[in-house]
């Protein structure tokens, strides 16, 4: 008679056999159809299934392919993210034109605002943000795409929670420079650029949440 035993969740042996067997034929059944492949998907099983017999030729024409589907994916994101740091230097270079006897203090607090801005509140974002790069692909690979959307929300409402001392971080980041003794003109120019960026923050927070969504989808 064979030996049975139990894990800590009371499992039997016979009972992990049958979960191993569901696993095993849900994973030969959770394939994409036909139907839902893309072109790319369809030109990529070909050529995994014919690997070995290809030519020099054909394995760079394979090469081509994969290279044109890979720029196709990451071109739109390294476009966005080029953008949000020309927005970053653009700030600078009006700044620095300025020729008054202010312009220094001005120059100095931009560039004080600015690295507390992406210091506080969008370092958090991107932390935040980033947990869907995780869960995301997984739920996209078995179909699960309601999932997707609810870790999507959840995002959402975290990030909706975590704006509010954010906010109230920055608003108030002057008078916190000024008493660990920063220059008051610096801190007030800083605080000023860091307070005017405020109604911007929450849409960047859903913009961020909402572009990993996309990307990885």
């Amino acid at each position: 008679m064979a030996s049975k035993y139990s894990d800590i969740n009371g499992n039997t042996q016979e009972n992990f056999i049958n979960n191993s067997e569901t696993l095993v034929k849900s994973d030969k059944t959770s394939s994409i159809p036909d139907e839902q492949k893309s072109d790319f998907d369809i030109k990529f099983e070909e050529i995994c299934s014919k690997w070995p017999n290809l030519v020099k030729y054909e394995k760079f024409k394979a090469f081509l392919l994969f290279s044109k589907e890979f720029c196709k994916q990451f071109l739109p994101v390294a476009f966005i993210f080029c953008i949000y740091i020309m927005i970053n230097i653009s700030n600078i270079l009006f700044v620095s034109r300025d020729e008054s006897p202010q312009g220094k203090n001005l120059l100095n607090g931009v560039g004080l605002g600015l690295s507390l801005y992406n210091m506080i509140a969008v370092t958090i974002s991107l932390g935040i943000a980033s947990a869907l790069d995780t869960f995301c692909p997984h739920t996209f690979g078995a179909r699960q795409y309601r999932l997707m959307g609810c870790y999507l929300n959840r995002c959402r409402f975290i990030l909706t929670i975590v704006v509010i001392p954010v906010i109230l971080l920055l608003f108030f980041i002057d008078y916190i420079l000024i008493a660990i003794n920063q220059d008051e003109q610096v801190a007030i120019n800083a605080g000023k650029f860091c307070k005017g960026l405020l109604p911007g923050l929450i849409f960047f927070y859903y913009s961020d949440a909402q572009r990993r969504y996309i990307d990885l989808n």
